[in-house]
């Protein structure tokens, strides 16, 4: 009798837990779908839609010899200047306040380690409104490439810094914002991953420049 009763009861149990284990695999299967179900409802409701919203268009600039539109773009269901104008029409060239009244600038250097300040120049691309380059970061020969990024209030106050290599190290990527110092002149704060020539070492830094 007791050998029988075992047997029942293993059998029973086993039966019992294993559907029980089953069921509870069975929900949250299903549960895990429909969480994953309902956040890519929440990704497609949160994306904007371009093609109901109507861009405002300015016309073209053509006062560096060659025609520039100057209407607005839209990206996620906001409208943009096109990078390197701004404005409330994309009238406004965004390089003009990195470069007036003065294109010089100082350097708070936290990434090469050359010294604690040291001056470099704000030039213009011949080719391209909305980027520049800054000439003798990092302590001299280097010249760094910089994006200029439209804003939704229609400032071209964001920068991209591609990747790209100097003669102290190599810019893996960076950032930059510009901002207002003051009066009449401005502040740019970029943060970039560099790897140093002499260290070997990647790290994250912070150069800030100061327009005088």
């Amino acid at each position: 009798m007791k050998l029988i009763r075992d047997i029942f009861i293993q059998h029973v149990c086993f039966d019992t837990f294993t559907e029980n284990n089953m069921l509870m695999t069975h929900r949250s299967i299903m549960t895990g779908m429909a969480m994953l179900f309902c956040i890519a409802m929440l990704s497609v409701g949160c994306k904007k839609n371009c093609s109901s919203v109507a861009c405002h268009g300015y016309g073209y600039n053509t006062s560096l010899g060659y025609s520039i539109s100057q209407s607005e773009v839209c990206t996620n269901g906001s409208c943009f200047c096109p990078n390197g104008l701004e404005g409330d029409s994309c009238h406004t060239f965004s390089i003009n306040k990195f470069i007036q009244p003065t294109n010089t600038w100082q350097v708070s250097d936290g990434c090469s380690g050359y010294g604690s300040t040291y001056t470099v120049y704000l030039i213009t691309s011949t080719s391209n409104y909305n980027l520049f380059y800054i000439n003798g970061l990092f302590g001299g020969g280097a010249q760094i490439e910089a994006d200029i990024i439209s804003n939704g209030s229609h400032q071209g106050v964001n920068l991209n810094i591609p990747p790209q290599t100097t003669p102290s190290g190599t810019i893996n990527s960076g950032s930059g914002i510009y901002q207002t110092n003051g009066g009449i002149y401005g502040k740019i704060i970029l943060t970039l991953d560099y790897t140093s020539n002499s260290t070997g070492i990647e790290s994250n830094c912070t150069l800030t420049l100061s327009q005088y």
